[in-house]
């Protein structure tokens, strides 16, 4: 794994553990401490890791804490995440016109409801 990034992804992601330097929280701890335990040569570990879909801060601390453990023995980049732009009003689906259900819906069949009926006062109940 010499000169190679690592991305880590969150343990429910597993299926993307089988693709190459892509490892789980569980699955890089375990390289971590098989490297601190001397079972697994230095050598082996990435030079950069990024941190993936799935890893919260108490993942990231707690893969940081295994890596400071390591000092010594190997350095290991750890990537600053860039900062996703927050989305405005503007890119939620629901305030998209074609989105937007105003109506009341009625029953057509046990299992259809249509809402083509326009949505009438509080006041005025008759179907």
């Amino acid at each position: 794994m010499v000169n190679r990034t690592a991305l880590i992804v969150g343990d429910c992601f597993v299926g993307y553990g089988q693709v190459e330097n892509v490892f789980t929280v569980t699955s890089f701890a375990k390289v971590l401490r098989a490297v601190a335990a001397g079972s697994k040569a230095p050598d082996e570990l990435p030079m950069e890791i990024r941190w993936g879909q799935g890893v919260g801060e108490h993942e990231r601390a707690y893969i940081l804490r295994l890596i400071a453990g390591l000092a010594p023995q190997r350095a290991i980049a750890i990537a600053k995440p860039r900062a996703a732009p927050a989305a405005t009003r503007g890119h939620v689906h629901k305030r998209a016109p074609q989105n937007v259900l105003i109506s009341v819906p009625v029953a057509e069949t046990a299992t259809r409801f249509v809402s083509d009926r326009p949505r009438r006062d509080a006041g005025d109940r008759a179907a």
